[in-house]
């Protein structure tokens, strides 16, 4: 009862990806219980499930799988016992299981010291990554929002009046020394690391993170910034890491400190081709001041404000005191979605 293009938005609106990508990942899931249990010539496969070409089928099934559709069909025929043995049931993972990490669904391998360590490595990293999609095959295989709804979306969070006015002379994921200086800038070192991920859980690839924070006195890089006449001239303030295919990023900072109004929080941006994708705010989980922060509090659903908090814990095997914390982004649409 409406247009299509109203339709399109409305299907966006409701489950957090386009009808395009959700349509080629519906055709992508069939492919793979094609790949798995037959021989069919991949360009039929192309044809039978409505791409354009096989081209547009081999580039669209590499870029959700990381693998071509023929390295897929060689590894399922090592994972998969000859006739089928393995059933559908048995590689979907329940509930809390780590198919990454779980050996059980890996048939019995020669012995480890008859063959090279290195070869085995690799092969069983090409088994288990197998399994993982074989797994997620059947999850995308099921009613349209059920792998919108994996994952809880990082809400956003205002960007603040202190991004940098003027850039520092470094601008890389080591906001603690500038260029080529020698000496570190105060507070607690922190090793703050995480994935950024789409609706569904895939990783976004070639995402711009981008950080800022306040240094240890309490001053941002920023003209107009409280405390300025303090502020550390060693601590960059801001830092960017561009995403590899795993979309983790990784940026050595200080732990937060609290200003007048606001507790301990670290700025994040994501962006990727140009389009900003989200701005949110890290905070500091189980700090005192986040129940009186009017920007944390105004973050009504409790779910979203715990996708907020990190956990700083202290790095294990540190001798300076280091701290590290991870925080993860979940994003409700990539610009491949449009």
């Amino acid at each position: 009862g409406c247009s299509p293009s109203h339709f399109a938005r409305k299907f966006r609106h409701t489950e957090g990806l386009s009808l395009g990508r959700f349509i080629n990942r519906r055709r992508l899931a069939a492919a793979m219980s094609v790949l798995q249990n037959d021989s069919t010539p991949l360009t039929q496969v192309a044809l039978d499930l409505g791409f354009s070409s096989q081209c547009h089928f081999t580039r669209l099934f590499s870029d959700l799988t990381g693998m071509t559709p023929a390295k897929f069909r060689r590894q399922c025929r090592h994972v998969i016992p000859a006739g089928g043995g393995a059933s559908r049931e048995r590689l979907q993972p329940d509930a809390g299981l780590n198919v990454e990490e779980s050996d059980s669904h890996v048939p019995a391998r020669t012995p480890m010291n008859l063959i090279n360590p290195r070869t085995y490595e690799r092969a069983d990293e090409g088994r288990r990554r197998t399994l993982r999609l074989l797994a997620l095959s059947s999850l995308f295989a099921g009613r349209a929002g059920a792998y919108a709804e994996e994952l809880l979306r990082t809400p956003r969070v205002t960007e603040g009046p202190f991004f940098p006015d003027k850039l520092p002379l470094d601008t890389d994921n080591d906001l603690l020394v500038i260029t080529d200086a020698t000496e570190p800038a105060d507070g607690e070192v922190t090793w703050l690391s995480g994935r950024i991920l789409d609706a569904t859980g895939a990783a976004v690839r070639n995402a711009l993170v981008e950080i800022w924070q306040v240094d240890a006195h309490g001053a941002y890089l920023h003209s107009r910034s409280g405390n300025a006449e303090n502020r550390d001239v060693r601590f960059q303030g801001y830092g960017r890491f561009v995403t590899g295919t795993d979309g983790r990023y990784g940026f050595r900072t200080i732990k937060p400190v609290p200003y007048p109004g606001r507790t301990p929080h670290i700025h994040l941006k994501v962006s990727r081709g140009g389009e900003r994708l989200l701005t949110t705010q890290c905070f500091v989980k189980g700090h005192p001041q986040n129940d009186r922060d009017g920007i944390f509090r105004r973050i009504g659903d409790a779910a979203q404000r715990e996708s907020l908090l990190a956990d700083f814990q202290p790095l294990e095997g540190s001798r300076i005191g280091e701290l590290t914390a991870r925080f993860d982004v979940v994003l409700g649409s990539t610009p491949e979605d449009a």
